[in-house]
């Protein structure tokens, strides 16, 4: 497991220069699934887990998706100001999304292929010594 994993949400922000990654709209579920996998790493780095959950806060969101760091979000459990932003998030080539609406899919693997199934292969793809 990390030897410490720097949980950031709005409006905090961290600069350093760990390894890495958001999270956007995960259900609960999701985050069971990212804690009991770095639960299962051997490394001991310090990683920065950047979590985002429907908060009103844009100015932070588009911060924080910007192509600089890797990407994952929820489409099907984005409610909040952040659908609006939506696109423009899945043209960052380094962002990766899940939805279980097939329309959904289709239309957004027209902006981005990293579609991914659900978080779990997301994790497996990302995170580095896995």
């Amino acid at each position: 497991m990390p030897t410490k994993i720097n949980l950031v949400s709005p409006p905090d922000t961290v600069f350093n220069h760990n390894f890495s990654f958001v999270l956007i709209n995960t259900t609960p579920e999701e985050q069971e699934k990212v804690s009991l996998f770095l639960a299962k790493q051997g490394d001991e780095k310090e990683i920065n887990i950047f979590v985002y959950n429907n908060e009103s806060n844009p100015t932070w969101l588009l911060n924080h998706v910007n192509g600089k760091l890797l990407t994952y979000i929820n489409v099907d459990n984005t409610h909040d100001i952040s659908v609006k932003y939506l696109s423009y998030m899945l043209s960052q080539g380094n962002t990766f999304f899940s939805t279980s609406d097939t329309n959904s899919k289709e239309l957004f693997t027209l902006l981005n292929t990293n579609y991914i199934e659900n978080i779990d292969n997301f994790l497996k793809k990302v995170y580095p010594n896995e």
